[in-house]
């Protein structure tokens, strides 16, 4: 018995469908520096760095200082391999399901259980006389994403950067994501290692291959918690955000130390303060 759970394609979480996730990630994606902001009701992985180059067989690994951290009642979506196109020189609907559909059926066409592994075993959704991930093929309807304004590419990373067809634009255009996503409901008080990866089809930038390893460390459900995020989050958080402020400039590295010693002061006082409100429940 696997000490997760596999969500199901057909059954909703927080009254949202797998496909409608699906488009929650491809807009996270898109987003600048999208692991800064990584901490809602379904957590984001991803399976391509965000370097500058095509299709670099670097995989994505968040282990060590990088290990996610998040609570018990929050999901995990998985990308095993996609395919994402954008409409913003007046492609057509046909076109942009040509591409996705031709993209995934060129690659691992169904991508097996275990090529997706859980502390080094492969998946376990229960369906033991299925032997790959077909049932978690997703197909987005035409939706809408967004496509940053990037200011600072030495610092500013984006999706947008890593396509095969140059988005020179800003702005909210038409777009279709498919490929293989599996969602997972993880245990509260345990640690997980999950390793994937897959091959896509090759194009004019060679072949595309995909992978990624996460740690994700699972704290108590949020909904039991004074605090909605672990004080370490909250301040990684926010320090954060104000690293981003001061790389473009908003204010100079004596002044950022300063703010981020402050932080890290506060994040240690709440912890503290977290400690003894346990042990006065404990006594």
């Amino acid at each position: 018995m696997p000490n997760y759970r596999v969500t199901p394609p057909n059954e909703p979480f927080e009254n949202k469908r797998y496909v409608e996730w699906v488009q929650d990630w491809s807009n996270w994606f898109y987003q600048i520096n999208p692991d800064h902001n990584n901490n809602g009701d379904v957590v984001f992985l991803r399976s391509m760095p965000l370097a500058e180059g095509k299709y670099l067989d670097e995989g994505v690994v968040m282990v060590g200082n990088d290990s996610l951290e998040i609570s018990a009642d929050q999901r995990v979506l998985i990308p095993i391999i996609t395919a994402n196109y954008v409409a913003d020189h007046s492609e057509t609907s046909e076109w942009l399901y040509g591409m996705v559909r031709s993209h995934i059926a060129g690659g691992d066409h169904h991508p097996l259980k275990e090529q997706l592994r859980i502390d080094g075993q492969p998946i376990d959704d229960g369906n033991k006389d299925e032997g790959d991930l077909r049932r978690y093929e997703i197909e987005t309807p035409i939706f809408m994403i967004g496509i940053p304004d990037i200011s600072d590419s030495s610092y500013e990373k984006s999706l947008k950067d890593q396509m095969e067809i140059p988005m020179q634009s800003p702005g909210f255009f038409p777009s279709v994501t498919r490929g293989y996503f599996v969602m997972l409901e993880l245990n509260a008080g345990k640690d997980y290692y999950i390793e994937c990866y897959a091959t896509g089809l090759t194009t004019a930038f060679e072949q595309y291959h995909a992978s990624l390893l996460y740690h994700i460390v699972v704290n108590e459900s949020r909904k039991q918690k004074q605090l909605t995020v672990p004080p370490s989050r909250l301040s990684n958080n926010l320090i954060s955000k104000v690293r981003d402020k001061h790389h473009k400039g908003e204010f100079d590295k004596n002044e950022f130390e300063k703010i981020k010693g402050y932080l890290e002061m506060s994040k240690e006082k709440i912890g503290m303060g977290m400690l003894g409100n346990s042990q006065k429940k404990g006594n």
